[in-house]
């Protein structure tokens, strides 16, 4: 009986330290710049970082109409990324 009080005290204390605190909620200009690359691109859009076009692309809708392969190599290679 002892041994499931000093458990139940033990779980209790463990359960309440680890509780978080209420998230702290971020601004629009906060989570814009959370989602940015160092390009301005916003990558949960999808979009990245094109060198030769000079500006941020969707990869799938490049790879359809200037027709190379729409794979990650696909890309860097037509917009002549650096190697990564």
């Amino acid at each position: 009986m002892r041994f499931m009080n000093i458990s139940s005290v033990l779980l209790l204390t463990f359960l309440t330290a680890c509780a978080s605190k209420e998230p702290v909620p971020l601004s629009g200009e906060e989570l814009a710049a959370a989602n940015m690359d160092a390009n301005g691109c916003n990558r949960t859009a999808g979009l990245n970082w094109c060198t030769s076009t000079n500006q941020c692309e969707s990869p799938w809708e490049l790879s359809r109409e200037e027709e190379f392969q729409a794979t990650p190599e696909g890309f860097d290679q037509y917009c002549q990324n650096p190697v990564k």
